[in-house]
């Protein structure tokens, strides 16, 4: 983080530049406690890496984690990341496309049920992944904090969130390879 005591002029991880200008890694940034522990992570479109020959590889997430003071990235990435909140009314579908680029690799759903401060947890949701249903009513209740799902992924793939918990509910659904 930079700041020079009035303003934030940066946040998360960063690079120096040749000429000693700080610039951000991020881009599009989201936040989630990936690891249930309070601390928010940062999901973000790639500024460097990962990498396939040399370039960043194109539908993948870095996320950066606080360690030591400093935001480094870690080696988990994600293909999708999403938040979905239950809006009032009759309960719909929100769905997201999302490609991969090996999709015979291992990939794992990470479900983050609830804001970042964890509340508005979901109780009854449904979620599919190609028109495979991966987590159902049954798997959700007040306790259930973060779910990690093994998940077989397509070249181009669909994602379906339907939340079905009281208005303001939310979750946060990440789809990337196994670490």
């Amino acid at each position: 983080m930079k700041w020079n005591g009035a303003t934030l002029q940066s946040i998360g991880p960063i690079l120096v530049e040749a000429d000693g200008n700080i610039a951000t890694l991020l881009s599009e940034a989201a936040f989630a406690n990936l690891a249930g522990n309070g601390v928010l992570q940062i999901i973000s479109a790639p500024q460097s890496g990962p990498l396939s020959g040399g370039q960043p590889i194109v539908g993948t997430l870095s996320v950066f984690v606080l360690s030591n003071g400093t935001y480094t990235q870690s080696s988990v990435t994600f293909n999708v990341f999403a938040s979905f909140v239950r809006n009032t009314g009759k309960p719909t579908a929100v769905v997201r496309n999302f490609s991969v680029a090996n999709p015979t690799a291992q990939y794992q759903m990470t479900i983050i049920n609830g804001d970042n401060q964890g509340r508005n947890l979901v109780s009854s949701a449904e979620i599919s992944l190609n028109g495979v249903v991966v987590a159902g009513p049954n798997v959700f209740n007040q306790q259930v904090k973060t779910l990690k799902i093994p998940v077989a992924a397509a070249m181009a793939n669909t994602l379906s969130v339907t939340l079905k918990s009281a208005p303001g509910s939310q979750l946060s659904i990440g789809i990337g390879p196994q670490p």
